[in-house]
């Protein structure tokens, strides 16, 4: 294994796996605990690239699980903002590196990347976790190409709705949701100016025609 993601429930201490990342170059999936895996190929080579980037983040950063906490602490008198969050989950990274493996863990991230955004380990992980998060999904939705399938549809639709607006792609793509009817919901994001956002949500229903929901920034919404 080259890499692994994972959430660490604070009542039991149940470990949910959400990605690993093998050195064959299979990619494996699980949106819910106990659920079913999805799983993806790729060529080693590939999944290899991809790892190395993840570890030079990490590095260069100065991702580790006591330098953040000692930054929050320091965050936290400074600013008078808790960061003792106990009922969240607890993300876990862990990079398998030539020198042993790097796990890297934070619990209640996207709360605390939010409250303290001068924060820069915590922001460096909340990306880093973004990244994991966006694969995640492109496992999900099948694969690259069944994510490519995905952007293409959600572009039309905006692209109908705001002409001139740049296509989705592949990393824009931020969540998956599955039900047990069969039914999908995708929704990719893309950061505007200042806190604004473009959001373009595309619902599959057994039986019926793909919904397509176009959420411009709130300045564009008459």
């Amino acid at each position: 294994m080259l890499a692994e993601w994972a959430t660490i429930l604070p009542q039991t201490g149940e470990r949910h796996v959400r990605l690993r990342i093998h050195a064959s170059g299979l990619l494996e999936s699980w949106a819910v605990p106990q659920g079913p895996c999805q799983q993806e190929q790729r060529l080693p080579e590939q999944v290899r690239q991809l790892v190395d980037s993840f570890v030079a983040s990490a590095r260069d950063e100065g991702l580790a699980t006591d330098a953040i906490a000692a930054e929050l602490r320091d965050a936290s008198k400074r600013l008078g903002l808790t960061a003792d969050i106990r009922a969240a989950d607890e993300t876990s990274i862990t990079l398998h590196t030539e020198q042993g493996p790097i796990e890297i863990r934070c619990g209640a991230l996207p709360l605390l990347a939010e409250r303290f955004p001068e924060a820069a380990r915590v922001q460096a992980l909340a990306r880093l976790e973004r990244r994991f998060e966006n694969l995640q999904c492109i496992v999900q939705c099948g694969g690259e190409a069944a994510a490519l399938k995905l952007c293409a549809q959600a572009t039309r639709q905006l692209q109908a709705e705001h002409p001139g607006e740049a296509a989705w792609t592949v990393s824009e793509l931020q969540m998956v949701r599955v039900s047990r009817d069969g039914g999908r919901f995708v929704q990719f994001r893309r950061d505007a100016a200042g806190a604004e956002c473009w959001t373009t949500c595309v619902m599959e229903i057994p039986g019926r025609a793909p919904r397509v929901t176009v959420l411009p920034p709130a300045r564009l919404i008459r």
